[in-house]
This record gives structure tokens, C-alpha cells and sequence, in this order.
């Protein structure tokens, strides 16, 4: 189960550092997910079967969509937060 970032009480004065470097993390993992999904696209495309690429999909996204939620769980008057949310 995940909770809040665990630095961000710890390190005060720097929370805008952490949480553009969150965000700046965040977007280059989903950046080498859209990779990995046009990967396994091209081979299932060229390969009748999939499920071994499905699982490897699947546990990018498994990654992906907690990192990014516990990022909204960050104060949305940080830049690097507001920047992301949809509100």
C-alpha cells in the first residue's frame, strides 16, 4: 500500500526541490511506459501470442499509477504539483 512521500516532512524547506524532482521522475517513467506500450504493440502486431509481453506491460503500469498518485497527494501549491493535477 502506498502513502504519502515519506521526505517531504523531512526535508521542509526543500519540498518544491523534491517535488519537481518527483514530477521530473515521474514523466520519464511514463515516457519509457509509452515506449514499452508501442513495443509490445509492434509484437503483438507481428506475433499471434502476447501473454508474455502482457505482464511485463501490465507491471510498468502497476509502477506508473501509484508513482503518480502519490504525487497528487503532495500540497497542490507546489508548481511542479499543480502543474500535473487536473483541476
Amino acid at each position: 500500500m502506498h502513502g504519502p512521500p515519506t521526505l517531504l516532512p523531512t526535508w521542509p524547506s526543500q519540498s518544491s526541490l523534491l517535488a519537481t524532482a518527483a514530477v521530473a521522475l515521474w514523466s520519464v517513467g511514463l515516457v519509457l511506459y509509452l515506449l514499452l506500450v508501442s513495443l509490445v504493440w509492434q509484437r503483438w502486431l507481428t506475433v499471434a501470442t502476447l501473454s508474455p509481453d502482457y505482464w511485463v506491460l501490465m507491471g510498468a503500469t502497476g509502477v506508473t499509477v501509484p508513482a503518480g498518485s502519490d504525487i497528487l497527494t503532495l500540497p497542490a501549491t507546489l508548481p511542479a504539483v499543480s502543474a500535473i493535477a487536473c483541476s
